[in-house]
């Protein structure tokens, strides 16, 4: 019964067992046959050398840790012709060479390993018995050796940061089954295409709108099918419809004021209007940002000038101080754009404890001092200071009696451009109330922004509905509507053609959650 309880399958015997003081179940085992194979010629032996003890640690019983006491044997090899004289007896169902835990129970703590990784994984351990640290655990998911890669037809290809914003691989994934394949160490053409090169079964590549994975795609695997991602498709049609409607922000401000207004019709005079506007800075506020907005322009200058004389971008970057992202976007644009304001103005801490603050201040409470601390009661996790300036913001009028008028809310949305844009490429299904009249209202507008909104939203539905039949329609309406950032989206497609409009009919995709 005793053995049944021991790793082996019969291979070795229990010479006997007992319960130390700590708690702790001592088995001492030894194996059972009078013979061995060396590892390195495969010879069988019987001249034992010498003995020596293992300790091994177990799967626990219960509350009770379990240790083996595992009696080794060396033997003298008799083939002359083999390199080794001496050798350690091999038990692998047992234990690998020279590990200090059993076979069994590496393997189930690799397998903690690799679903919850280094920190959690120790945590778990530590409750089931196991006791090893998240190092360890990580060691041991670098010993499993690696699943056998079966013949892929689908791959998508994607890029990944070793470290980021200093080194980036290429990872491919195996479409079908969901899993990775390989890694690349960087994301060159001629590394991509040799990996392609040696694995001609692929029939389907998936990849973002990168020319360098195009140009190895296209070299590695020329018959290969390729299809754009259409998550990168949807994030680069997002930037150029911020770019388009950047340009006509007068648009999106005119119909937020308006449906304030409306707004405050319909609430009428049994109630006081709270409407939020921008907070009030100081002068040394507006000195600060005024510095701020200069020491980035001359940046901007500088980069521009030094990418002109032929530096690169990493080189730019350096010399600059900033980072390399920065220098591209700032290479790709038209021109010198301003920093974008928070849309929330810094306060959204406040926005969830806000209808407390109305309350009180409804019922005559005007220190702010005093609305802090109150507030903090509440469990709010922010400073006083952030409290005094969401207040200053509050646009409240001064018309008592307080007690007979309610404080009301508007609730309209500050309208900026991200967040616009935003709106328009949310499935219809999630947008909340107040952001749907907002884009319905842009929609209609006979503007730059809102044929902007109009045409991104024709090119969603083609994504979403798999309609590639309407593309060369867009394209030319687009080409012809003089919207210079889509525009140069539309001509970006048509460097791209096939692979996007292999996008607008496959399934393919590198997102595993479609969007």
């Amino acid at each position: 019964m005793k053995e049944q309880l021991i790793p082996g399958k019969g291979q070795v015997g229990v010479d006997s067992y007992e319960m130390d003081e700590r708690g702790e179940l001592r088995i001492r085992i030894r194996a059972r046959g009078d013979r061995s194979l060396c590892p390195e010629c495969g010879c069988e032996n019987r001249r034992v050398h010498s003995r020596y003890k293992r300790r091994l640690q177990d799967l626990p019983l219960g509350e009770y840790g379990v240790v083996l006491e595992l009696q080794v044997r060396r033997y003298f090899c008799e083939n002359e012709a083999c390199c080794r004289r001496i050798y350690t007896e091999r038990l692998p169902e047992i234990v690998s060479p020279s590990a200090r835990r059993t076979r069994r129970l590496e393997e189930k703590l690799g397998r903690i390993g690799i679903a919850l990784g280094g920190a959690a994984g120790a945590r778990l351990s530590e409750e089931l018995g196991y006791g090893v640290s998240d190092s360890t655990l990580l060691y041991l998911v670098s010993k499993l050796p690696l699943p056998e890669n079966r013949a892929v037809k689908v791959v998508g290809v994607d890029d990944f940061a070793f470290r980021k914003g200093q080194r980036y691989g290429t990872i491919l994934v195996d479409l079908e089954a969901g899993v990775v394949i390989d890694l690349l160490e960087d994301r060159e053409a001629a590394t991509l295409a040799g990996w392609l090169r040696a694995h001609p079964q692929v029939e389907i590549l998936s990849r973002d709108r990168s020319t360098t994975y195009r140009q190895g795609m296209n070299a590695g695997a020329p018959e290969a099918m390729q299809v754009v991602d259409r998550f990168h498709l949807l994030q680069n049609l997002e930037e150029a419809l911020e770019s388009s409607l950047r340009e006509d922000k007068s648009t999106l401000k005119a119909v937020e004021r308006n449906r304030r207004e409306e707004r405050k019709e319909s609430v009428g005079g049994a109630a006081l209007v709270v409407e939020e506007t921008r907070p009030i800075r100081s002068a040394r506020e507006e000195q600060l940002k005024a510095e701020r907005g200069r020491e980035r322009r001359e940046r901007y200058e500088s980069a521009r000038h030094l990418k002109a004389e032929g530096y690169s971008a990493a080189a730019v970057a350096r010399a600059v101080g900033i980072s390399v992202r920065t220098v591209r976007r700032w290479l790709q644009g038209e021109g010198y754009r301003e920093r974008q304001g928070r849309s929330d103005c810094g306060q959204r801490r406040v926005n969830a404890y806000k209808g407390y603050l109305l309350k009180w201040y409804g019922n005559g409470e005007r220190n702010i001092r005093q609305l802090y601390r109150k507030l903090k009661g509440e469990g709010y996790p922010g400073s006083y200071r952030m409290v005094a300036r969401y207040m200053q913001q509050l646009d409240i009028p001064e018309q008592p009696p307080w007690e007979q008028r309610q404080l009301v809310e508007l609730g309209i949305l500050r309208l900026t451009v991200k967040r616009a844009a935003s709106m328009v490429m949310q499935v219809p299904d999630v947008r909340d109330a107040e952001g749907a009249e907002l884009l319905r209202r842009l929609r209609q507008n006979e503007s730059k922004a809102g044929e902007a909104i109009r045409f991104a939203e024709r090119f969603l539905r083609m994504v979403r509905q798999r309609t590639p039949a309407v593309l060369d329609r867009w394209l030319q309406e687009v080409e012809q509507s003089g919207i210079k950032p889509l525009v140069r989206f539309a001509e970006g497609i048509g460097e791209d053609y096939e692979a996007i409009r292999a996008a607008l009919t496959l399934e393919v995709s590198n997102a595993q959650e479609d969007v």
